[in-house]
């Protein structure tokens, strides 16, 4: 199992004191030591990101990937992907993903599932997977993808997210 250890912070966002450690439950938290008055404490976070499995039209064996063109995993392919952005959510982080690495505009999505992703380097993820119902444009790489193609879902190249493809395998076994 991957573990991750949250970033530390040198004072209490809150009112700005000194931070102590606490115990809770059996697990180690920051926390703000004015225990009166403040009582902030880090609980840590899972960051989210969001997938779309996008079948070729011709072909509904075939998935659209994307060869990543940045660290981490640069060269591997993946879904069209990204982290949910603050406020935002993960079927809106979904349709703009796609976009933004290949050109494609999501007219309707609809929730394959959701994976705990530990394949990141620096971090774990909520990664949740939707599959692209309806959909326009044509496939062409942007943003963060060197290259896009489809292919069959059962003889898919070096993946760089094992999440992904259990969300894949999913997917095709319904």
């Amino acid at each position: 199992m991957t573990t991750y250890t949250p970033p530390e912070f040198n004072y209490c966002p809150i009112c700005g004191g000194t931070l102590a450690s606490i115990e809770i439950n059996g697990k180690i938290y920051q926390a703000c030591s004015d225990r009166k008055n403040c009582k902030w404490i880090y609980w840590g976070h899972t960051p989210m990101t969001a997938a779309v499995i996008v079948q070729d039209r011709s072909d509904n064996n075939k998935i659209l990937l994307v060869k990543r063109g940045n660290e981490p995993f640069k060269g591997e392919w993946a879904l069209p992907a990204g982290f949910v952005e603050y406020g935002e959510l993960p079927i809106d982080a979904a349709s703009r993903e796609l976009g933004e690495e290949v050109g494609i505009s999501a007219t309707m999505l609809r929730m394959v599932g959701q994976y705990l992703e530990t394949s990141h380097p620096k971090t774990f993820s909520a990664l949740t997977v939707f599959h692209a119902t309806e959909f326009s444009g044509t496939a062409s790489p942007s943003d963060d993808a060197s290259e896009v193609a489809y292919y069959k879902w059962d003889s898919l190249p070096e993946m760089a997210f094992s999440g992904q493809v259990r969300a894949i395998n999913d997917f095709f076994k319904e």
